[in-house]
């Protein structure tokens, strides 16, 4: 018999070798011009040429672009979330745990089979599991990133007061202060972020100053924090304003920004409340009522 579609085989193989033909000559510059490709040479000596990924470069016109990229980066995830051990590491014990999942669906599958006489679970349900185990993998990576982020920024609120004591009057750099301080904090994110330099992972060079560093930080690691934490840090080098005055301001918005959030979690928790205590009244407003109502019924069919 002959097979469905059997004449779409040779245009699509046709078309295939053609798009990959295409991309290698667009990889290689044929398209480009001679003195483009020279000017592109010379600037990427130099080191001038913007040599990032083009998501990257997509992402600086479009944001969105930006940060899907950023949530759908494994390596960028595990960096966010503190965890020392490579993508490739993180791969194989999702793909092992997927398997493990296929396995042991298709062994309840058999042995149901075996004791029914029929198939009771369809053949697409053992890939569905190993799916969902890896999705389940991915989210709980996302949620570990996302609390981490959450954490140091509430480290880096309670410490901002302190931090300008050590530096206005102890004479500490700051990123001295922030080590010492945040090692007596309860969860030390900021620490394992700051000790032995673990911010390399996303940021390959240090930059030359430690404001840089600090914008740098918040930028790549998506903590405004930092960010703010830097352009502090800027106001009290390169201006020579009060380090003490400056964190302790920056204290301040911090804490108010936290306040805000607070009352607003609290609103909220006063609507999720009404439909639970909602779901407790009406019961006992039935049992109340439900006498009355019968008595009421039954006179008026009297």
């Amino acid at each position: 018999m002959p097979e469905p579609f059997a004449f779409l085989r040779w245009p699509l193989l046709i078309a295939l070798t053609g798009a990959t033909c295409a991309g290698l000559a667009w990889r290689l510059d044929v398209y480009t011009p001679p003195r483009v490709a020279a000017a592109r040479r010379l600037l990427r000596m130099r080191g001038l040429l913007d040599s990032r990924p083009v998501v990257e470069r997509i992402g600086d016109r479009l944001p969105f672009v930006k940060q899907l990229a950023r949530r759908t980066s494994l390596s960028r995830l595990l960096a966010y979330t503190g965890q020392r051990y490579s993508l490739s590491r993180w791969v194989a014990l999702t793909t092992g745990l997927a398997l493990l999942g296929l396995l042991l669906t298709s062994v309840v599958a058999l042995a149901a089979e075996t004791t029914a006489g029929r198939p009771l679970v369809p053949l697409f349900f053992g890939p569905l599991v190993a799916i969902a185990l890896v999705g389940l993998a991915y989210l709980s990576l996302l949620r570990k990133s996302r609390r981490r982020q959450r954490e140091m920024t509430l480290e880096m609120g309670d410490m901002l007061v302190s931090l300008g004591v050590l530096v206005g009057a102890g004479g500490l750099s700051v990123e001295d202060a922030l080590l010492a301080l945040s090692r007596c904090t309860r969860t030390q994110a900021v620490y394992s972020l700051l000790h032995d330099d673990a911010w390399q992972e996303l940021i390959p060079s240090r930059p030359r100053t430690q404001y840089q560093l600090f914008i740098r930080i918040g930028d790549e690691y998506e903590v405004p924090a930092f960010r703010m934490l830097g352009e502090a840090v800027r106001a009290v080098t390169v201006k020579g304003l009060d380090p003490l005055a400056q964190y302790s301001n920056l204290a301040g918005s911090f804490y108010v920004e936290r306040l805000a959030e607070a009352q607003s979690a609290a609103a909220r928790a006063r609507i999720k409340l009404a439909i639970p205590v909602a779901g407790m009244i009406l019961p006992l407003l039935l049992l109340l009522t439900a006498p009355l109502v019968y008595s009421i019924v039954n006179g008026l069919r009297a």
